[in-house]
């Protein structure tokens, strides 16, 4: 995870980051149920 977010991303790397975001969030979701 990047710790700093006050750069600002190229869409590539603001899409993939999203994405790794995303599949994080299921994952905990995954062990909260």
């Amino acid at each position: 995870m990047r710790a700093n977010h006050v750069f600002i991303l190229t869409l590539p790397e603001e899409i993939c980051f999203k994405k790794t975001v995303a599949l994080h969030n299921d994952f905990v979701n995954l062990f909260r149920q």
